[in-house]
């Protein structure tokens, strides 16, 4: 309270020095009973704001270190689930073209089957054209082969394009977290630093006015 007084006082000092000289003159004997007083408390109060402003910067550094594992840690977290999410997606696509490819290959083979039983029963029943049966057979094999390879080439094809854009998808995706994660940690360092200049200066500032108090 009586920090608070001096501290109305050394206003009214400096805005109204004419008066200040007449609360002056009438307080001087007053004055010289409470220096001790107030000396004791206004260093009371300058300790007082040190160990405040420790306090403050020491919850702040906590709060930092907190939030940014906080953040790291869910980064980790989301780069695992998509990595997760990317290597399901590529193994059932995988299994997709797989199963694909042995689909076609079953259903080369029941087509070789049917043109080979064919082809027999064409030899059985008609044995004067025997050289057409075998131009004929050879004929269906050629096509069948080229079939087979296209569709093989182009399976293969079609996999190797997925493959590389899911590989390109989650590099993009690890790109936007780690920038994400950058921008979050420089937002909060930026906050607390902040949150610390200020905090410094008000305690400057509260001590620049005990100062003026004590001297007054």
């Amino acid at each position: 309270m009586l920090w608070i007084e001096n501290s109305l006082l050394s206003l009214r000092c400096v805005l109204e020095p004419r008066r200040y000289k007449e609360i002056k003159n009438s307080s001087s004997s007053s004055s010289s009973s409470s220096s001790s007083s107030s000396s004791s408390s206004s260093s009371s109060s300058s300790s007082s704001n040190v160990v405040v402003v420790i306090v403050v910067v020491v919850v702040a550094v906590v709060v930092v270190v907190v939030v940014v594992v906080v953040v790291v840690v869910a980064m980790v977290v989301v780069v695992i689930v998509v990595v997760v999410i990317v290597v399901v997606v590529i193994v059932q696509t995988a299994i997709a073209a797989v199963v694909t490819v042995v689909e076609l290959l079953v259903v080369v083979v029941v087509v070789v089957v049917v043109v080979v039983v064919v082809v027999v029963v064409l030899r059985i029943v008609v044995v004067v054209v025997v050289v057409a049966a075998v131009v004929v057979e050879l004929l269906v094999v050629a096509v069948v082969v080229v079939v087979v390879v296209v569709v093989v080439v182009v399976v293969a094809v079609v996999v190797v394009i997925v493959i590389v854009v899911l590989i390109v998808v989650v590099v993009v995706v690890v790109v936007l977290i780690v920038v994400v994660v950058v921008v979050v940690v420089v937002a909060v360092v930026a906050v607390v630093v902040v949150v610390v200049v200020k905090v410094l200066e008000m305690a400057k500032g509260q001590g620049h006015i005990n100062g003026f108090t004590s001297i007054v």
